[in-house]
């Protein structure tokens, strides 16, 4: 980090399989404080974090609609590993700049789920969620709704927070639109793509099949509810953030997949 002006710590360990606490949690905030430890060492301006609606949405409370005041909590008995570790590391850079004496400035980027194109043959676990749907394996559009936003825009309001000073000491939650499983699904046979589930199922429905999907066992206390941060115009008002939309996003990386031999 010698000479940088700013840091943009990005990375933190996300599956889509049935891991252990400490395989999300260790890492996340471990990383977190290693990197904002080094970047006192040298003096940065300035560091961005990447953290999640993870850290947003487990709270005690029930509702349907969110914004970047609300926080994930740890005791939450629903929580999922992923959303805990993305809550710890996060707090963890709060309480590390206050703690410190504020050695530089810090803004917090959240988004939703990631899609989009890749740069390498690797899709990442958050394409996955477009994979398992465009590729047919799943057979049925089970009652779970995501955010999305498509990782080109999620850089971007990277740059954006780093640039703009407005942006210290703020949270911005990204989503550019909300979508359950049987819109996905929808959108991709409409084009073309053959293998998405034509059939959607209720809830009932979905909670007894998950006794026979690991998969979609973890996704239990989700099934059903709608939870946004959709509302959200803070990154659009103080960043100038401007989207493309999710549809577009999802059929890119579709094709993608596609083209690879993926699906």
């Amino acid at each position: 980090m010698s000479g940088c002006e700013y840091v943009l710590h990005v990375a933190s360990p996300i599956s889509l399989e049935d891991q252990d606490e400490d395989y999300f949690v260790k890492p996340a905030v471990a990383g977190v404080k290693r990197a904002l430890s080094f970047a006192k060492k040298h003096s940065v301006k300035k560091v961005v974090l990447t953290s999640s609606v993870a850290a947003i949405f487990d709270t005690m409370e029930k509702k349907s609609y969110y914004d970047e005041s609300d926080w994930s909590d740890p005791e939450n008995p629903a929580i999922s590993h992923y959303s805990k570790s993305k809550t710890l590391a996060e707090r963890a850079a709060w309480e590390y700049v206050d703690n410190e004496g504020n050695p530089f400035e810090l803004a917090v980027i959240n988004p939703a789920l990631v899609t989009g194109p890749t740069l390498t043959g690797d899709l990442g676990e958050s394409n996955k969620a477009v994979q398992m749907v465009a590729g047919g394996k799943m057979p049925v559009a089970v009652p779970l709704m995501f955010g999305y936003v498509d990782v080109r825009d999620v850089a971007a309001a990277h740059i954006l927070a780093m640039e703009n000073p407005a942006s210290n000491g703020e949270r911005f939650a990204l989503a550019e639109k909300d979508l359950w499983y049987k819109d996905v699904a929808k959108l991709l046979r409409d084009n073309g793509f053959d293998k998405a589930p034509t059939i959607a199922i209720p809830v009932w429905l979905a909670k007894i099949l998950a006794n026979f999907s690991k998969e979609l066992k973890l996704t239990l206390p989700y099934l059903g509810r709608l939870r946004s941060v959709k509302n959200t115009s803070k990154a659009k008002d103080i960043l100038g953030w401007k989207p493309r939309p999710a549809e577009e996003s999802i059929l890119e990386v579709a094709k993608q997949m596609q083209e690879m031999g993926q699906i």
